[in-house]
């Protein structure tokens, strides 16, 4: 299995966090699912040092139920 890349890790500003997380609001469900299997580890939205995890995680389960419904 080939290895993911890995993203270093990079302090954001408040501003930074902000857009990524208006970023997420964007985002529709398939494009969610893809960065969920594909993103190379330590992306931001996935980093529990950030708020940004729970946020995709809350929102990607909303639009599973809303959207996604027959393969959920």
């Amino acid at each position: 299995m080939a290895r993911k890349r890995l993203i270093p890790k990079k302090r954001f500003t408040k501003q930074e966090i902000e857009e990524m997380k208006a970023k997420i609001e964007t985002l529709s469900y398939e494009e969610m699912k893809k960065l969920w299997m594909f993103a190379p580890f330590g992306h931001p939205y996935f980093r529990r040092d950030l708020p940004l995890a729970e946020l995709f995680k809350t929102r990607l389960i909303h639009l599973r139920d809303t959207q996604g419904g027959k393969n959920a």
